[in-house]
């Protein structure tokens, strides 16, 4: 059977199955995720507002690597009732944190993320979007701002905006480390990177990290001026910003590289090491010390004007 008429199948057997044995509602979508669109049921139990959502690419892998559609079918039906017992934690933790002062800004691109930003408030910053995103937990979790949390936050838009860029959940979990220190973070587990950027300079190709302690949606890291200049000063040079991912971003000093060569990196990057869904662009940025602003870099290599990296213009 092919993805289609699997998906079809799948979809309206396991919707009538959990219904039926579980109560609630199961809701079969298009779901956007940054730059694509997952097939996905969303189960939600019944007087909840929190649901518990599988993706029908994985059940098709399931099929291909030989489980039968009934087996699928009950696995999933099993997800479904232990998610009951996890919804209302969720939804009372995400009840508890739905506060202005645990927003912090993220980039996506804007294009190819239309149906993404439909209902979602957020800003035009070059070719990337800064959407606003709630951090849940400690660990890490957080959820996307959709435009009924305007009216609950009692706030326009230049009010979120503000309080983002200057929320402590946003500017104290910041974090920046040269390259050789990311390099151990990731070859040992338990070792912890310093943030001293002091001598990032001398190293054999001076790189600085740029995302936030969860590496989380950290790459509107970048939105932070006092961040930058920090960055800047320690590599004593005005800064080309590369987009790694949604997650992080990595600064250079404009001496290092040609624009050219840093464009191959940045396609590289997105081609080998990225899911497509943690893609934020293909673009390079410049970072303007002297007037403390950021500004994507045209490919006819002529500058556009900067724009101070805390004072993006309104959606």
């Amino acid at each position: 059977m092919d993805y289609e008429l699997f998906k079809d199948e799948i979809a309206a057997t396991i919707k009538e199955a959990a219904e039926r044995e579980l109560g609630g509602e199961v809701k079969i979508r298009r779901t956007p995720k940054n730059n694509i669109m997952l097939d996905s049921l969303n189960y939600v139990p019944e007087g909840s507002f929190v649901g518990v959502t599988i993706y029908q690419k994985n059940l098709y892998e399931q099929y291909l690597a030989g489980e039968d559609i009934s087996g699928i079918v009950a696995d999933n039906i099993q997800l479904f009732k232990e998610g009951i017992r996890e919804c209302g934690k969720i939804e009372a933790m995400v009840k508890e944190k739905v506060k202005l002062e645990n927003v912090f800004p993220a980039l996506i691109a804007r294009q190819g993320n239309e149906e993404y930003l439909k209902d979602t408030p957020y800003i035009p910053f070059e070719d990337l979007a800064i959407t606003f995103r709630i951090a849940t937990d400690e660990m890490g979790g957080t959820m996307l701002v959709k435009d009924q949390f305007l009216d609950m936050f009692a706030v326009n838009m230049e009010e979120l905006k503000e309080a983002a860029l200057h929320n402590a959940v946003f500017t104290e979990g910041i974090s920046v480390m040269d390259i050789n220190e990311c390099a151990k973070s990731i070859m040992f587990d338990d070792y912890e990177p310093s943030e001293d950027i002091s001598n990032a300079k001398d190293a054999e190709i001076p790189m600085v990290i740029i995302t936030n302690k969860n590496k989380n949606h950290g790459a509107g890291s970048i939105l932070s001026s006092d961040v930058l200049e920090r960055v800047s000063q320690a590599l004593e040079d005005d800064l080309y910003i590369l987009p790694s991912s949604i997650h992080e971003c990595i600064a250079i000093p404009v001496q290092v590289r040609s624009e050219a060569e840093l464009r191959d990196m940045v396609r590289e990057i997105n081609e080998t090491q990225v899911l497509p869904e943690e893609v934020l662009s293909g673009q390079i940025y410049f970072y303007n010390s002297r007037e403390r602003a950021l500004s994507m870099v045209p490919e006819d290599k002529t500058l556009q004007a900067s724009l101070p990296a805390a004072d993006i213009p309104k959606r």
